[in-house]
């Protein structure tokens, strides 16, 4: 799932809701992918800083891509940056989007491997 036009108030009960749902059901690594946003408020940024320090704590992979500038600003304006778990720059080479299969799954799902979110 990637987060497209907001990530605010009215929207980051949605993705938080679906991250809780799929690490509940055994994924381990996550990539939030933010180059699909136009705006991200303090909401968006608690979601990413708190899935951040889930991650360090309970020994899970959460990185994100990054998002536009109007996006970017406010994680640098925050002076939250240095804080957050590595991330991948827009672009990457090498950063992969799964897709379900047709029973709905995605490739290596629980057990070990990862959602792209």
């Amino acid at each position: 799932m990637t987060p497209v036009g907001e990530l605010d108030i009215a929207t980051t009960g949605q993705v938080e809701d679906r991250l809780r749902e799929l690490h509940t059901s055994g994924f381990r690594r996550f990539v939030l992918d933010l180059r699909e946003l136009e705006f991200m408020d303090s909401n968006g940024l608690h979601l990413v800083l708190d899935w951040s320090a889930r991650a360090s704590e309970d020994g899970i992979g959460f990185a994100f891509v990054e998002g536009p500038p109007a996006v970017q600003r406010v994680l640098e304006v925050s002076g939250v940056l240095d804080q957050l778990s590595p991330r991948r720059r827009q672009g990457s080479p090498g950063l992969q989007c799964s897709t379900p299969d047709r029973a709905g799954r995605f490739p290596g799902g629980p057990g070990g491997s990862h959602a792209v979110l």
